[in-house]
């Protein structure tokens, strides 16, 4: 335990529950990612003989705990190459931030980061994916936000996910391999913030976590071989305490905001082998606030101290 942490609990125990959290501080996680204009270059589905329909899912989950715990999610598939779109998931002061209505949903940023300027507390998370990447090219987004403002103590987290596979016999005309690739656009857009109040405030626990990932694989059916790229993997975490925050200025606020192509470089398809082509795409994000249990152990031993000395007044 740092001295800092002591000595403040020690002077604020008493006042834990009045003082620690004032007019729209908290903590806000949001987590957007958008890939647009997938292609199979060098391959069509005439290249191709489909050995199963494969799937294409989609999903979405949004929960917030603060005394009760609320959870709102959907699911949604498809074959291979069909469009899937599970509906926004929201729990929270949805209405107030319009998230409750037809217009929201695949509304991407529209109702991006606004919870802690307004002092609520939500949790939502969004996606959609459409498009033939075989024969043309497909595009999804995944979106997470999670937010809390002013309360005592809770915890928010969200997902929307894509997960698309399918498997095929690379046949090609002429009985002979080729080198084909794949390419992409995606858009990132990510936040974790802890407000400097609650940053510096050792009587209160925060976390704040988002999360992006896209991958794709393609393993040779035949040999075993796997190939993976990892196009996008990107943590932000906020981090608290006042002593950390002192000797690392701004250490709460963190953002990653991208605007990328993307080129596999070439890879073999061998002529007559079965493939399996695995595309995942998430986005999450997790919030929490939580009283330091230091300092309400302190508050505790504080409490039976006075009830002490008051026995041996009276005695």
């Amino acid at each position: 335990m740092k001295l800092i942490n002591l000595t403040k609990s020690l002077i604020a125990a008493s006042v834990l529950t009045v003082a620690s959290f004032g007019a729209n501080a908290g903590v806000i996680a949001s987590s957007y990612l958008e890939v647009n204009n997938f292609a199979l270059n060098g391959v069509s589905s005439a290249d191709l003989l489909f050995l199963a329909s494969g799937s294409r899912e989609g999903n979405t989950s949004a929960q917030i705990n603060i005394g009760t715990n609320l959870t709102a999610g959907d699911a949604d598939s498809s074959s291979a190459l069909g469009d899937v779109d599970a509906l926004l998931a929201c729990v929270g002061n949805c209405t107030v931030l319009g998230l409750n209505t037809p217009a929201a949903e695949n509304a991407g940023t529209l109702h991006w980061s606004t919870g802690l300027a307004n002092d609520l507390n939500y949790s939502y998370s969004d996606q959609n994916v459409s498009g033939n990447a075989i024969d043309g090219t497909s595009s999804g987004f995944t979106l997470a936000e999670s937010s809390l403002s002013s309360v005592p103590q809770g915890n928010a987290s969200s997902n929307g996910n894509i997960f698309n596979e399918f498997e095929a016999i690379f046949k090609f005309n002429g009985g002979t391999n080729a080198n084909v690739n794949f390419t992409l656009d995606y858009v990132l857009d990510m936040a974790s913030v802890i407000t400097a109040d609650v940053a510096f405030d050792d009587l209160i626990t925060a976390t704040t976590t988002a999360f992006a990932n896209f991958t794709v694989s393609l393993t040779n059916i035949n040999t075993g071989l796997r190939q993976q790229w990892n196009i996008v993997d990107e943590t932000v975490s906020g981090r608290d305490g006042a002593m950390f925050n002192t000797l690392f200025p701004g250490s709460n606020s963190k953002a990653v905001n991208s605007n990328e192509n993307f080129n596999s470089g070439d890879f073999l398809l061998e002529a007559q082998n079965a493939y399996a082509l695995n595309i995942s795409q998430t986005t999450s994000t997790n919030v929490s606030l939580v009283p330091e249990p230091t300092s309400i152990a302190l508050f505790g031993l504080g409490l039976l101290g006075l009830a002490g000395a008051a026995r041996r007044r009276n005695s």
